[in-house]
């Protein structure tokens, strides 16, 4: 047991129906109303779970776990019970995981072992049913998304957003990472940020029309929102 009122590294989702908070802490999934109070537990144990979100209906939750021996997505029911594996790889990592509007698919990233593959050198864009299979990759064959993270799908579910940064670099500066913009019916990716401070971590609005997205300006990260219809933040 434990008491702390704050944390970092974490993440967070807003239940479907916005009475409930989704949070990891220190490898355990807890709830906590939206009005505040202290974190359930939800799932806890040995392993490290982490970056869970619901799913449209808000009857599942996918996670990634490292129970199975790497870090893969899981999906289980939102009460926490019936665990399973979607994916099973031995060899490669996922996180960022993100339901699609429809609550049929799921996009992660995927990476490799250090230090050719790995987090650091290189990341792509991975969409599974979420019955399994063997997945398809989304991002390749363009240098620009060598890394790429944070993927977000418009409310239509016709786009995918996410970061991207073509190469790695110690002590880089953040606009490295931009935001990208992946048409999912012609495939086409379009660029949508280009700022010093770089843009990462998008989420699109339930209404599709706003874009809101981090930005850090030297020492300080900060939240922008821009109206997607004109542009204007």
């Amino acid at each position: 047991e434990f008491t702390t009122d704050e944390g970092t590294w974490m993440s967070i989702d807003v239940a479907p129906d916005g009475r409930t908070l989704l949070v990891d802490l220190l490898g355990d999934l807890y709830t906590v109303p939206t009005s505040g109070g202290e974190l359930k537990p939800l799932v806890s144990g040995m392993q490290w779970d982490y970056q869970a979100r619901y799913s449209p209906d808000g009857k599942q939750i996918v996670f990634i776990s490292d129970r199975s021996g790497s870090d893969n997505i899981w999906i289980m029911a939102a009460d926490g019970t019936s665990p399973k594996a979607l994916t099973r790889e031995k060899s490669f990592m996922f996180g960022s995981p993100v339901w699609s509007p429809d609550g049929q698919y799921i996009v992660a990233r995927r990476y490799g072992r250090y230090p050719d593959q790995s987090y650091l050198k290189m990341t792509q864009l991975w969409m599974f049913h979420k019955d399994g299979g063997t997945g398809i990759q989304l991002t390749k064959g363009d240098a620009r998304f060598t890394r790429v993270s944070g993927p977000a799908f418009s409310p239509d579910g016709k786009s995918l957003y996410f970061s991207s940064s073509p190469r790695f670099a110690y002590n880089s500066d953040p606009g490295k990472w931009q935001l990208q913009r992946l048409n999912r019916e012609t495939g086409e990716v379009d660029a949508i940020t280009s700022s010093y401070g770089g843009g990462f971590r998008p989420l699109i609005s339930p209404d599709g029309k706003t874009l809101l997205y981090a930005t850090r300006q030297d020492a300080v990260t900060s939240l922008r929102a821009r109206t997607l219809e004109d542009r204007s933040e």
